[in-house]
């Protein structure tokens, strides 16, 4: 009886190819859309950074992740920056300046993984982060030199 349950399971979880024992995989998403920097019309304010994530693996070696283990991802590409952290006098009421971000649009950047806030643009999840939560900026190779 046990196994008869456990066949029950396993046909309403996956699919068999027509006459065969073989199990078909769900077919993969799509690839999502991948923004140009300046594209999306966004305008940061202060500190704020807008950021489309990479893409959580849905694989490890061979093996499927269903969608609730899929790790959050920690690095993707910024596409708009604000202007700034605003800087404030002693009296902490009065501006004095901007302190200029240290990312701009384009770079690709690993920041805290649950300090940001969702949006959705077109269908795409977005992330606006403070700046202060971007861990760093991935260097080119030329860079590097």
């Amino acid at each position: 009886m046990a196994s008869s349950l456990v066949e029950q399971a396993l046909q309403s979880t996956t699919q068999r190819a027509p006459n065969s024992s073989r199990i078909l995989l769900p077919q993969e998403e799509p690839p999502t859309i991948v923004f140009k920097p300046g594209e999306v019309p966004y305008k940061m304010l202060d500190d704020k950074v807008l950021i489309q994530p990479d893409r959580a693996p849905d694989r490890v070696g061979n093996i499927l992740l269903p969608e609730v283990a899929r790790r959050p991802p920690n690095h993707g590409l910024v596409l708009a920056v604000g202007p700034g952290r605003t800087m404030l006098a002693s009296d902490g009421v009065n501006m004095i300046g901007r302190l200029p971000s240290q990312v701009k649009v384009g770079d690709r950047v690993m920041f805290q993984e649950f300090m940001s806030t969702c949006v959705e643009y077109k269908k795409v999840k977005l992330l606006i982060v403070v700046e202060v939560n971007i861990l760093c900026v991935e260097e080119s190779k030329e860079e590097l030199g």
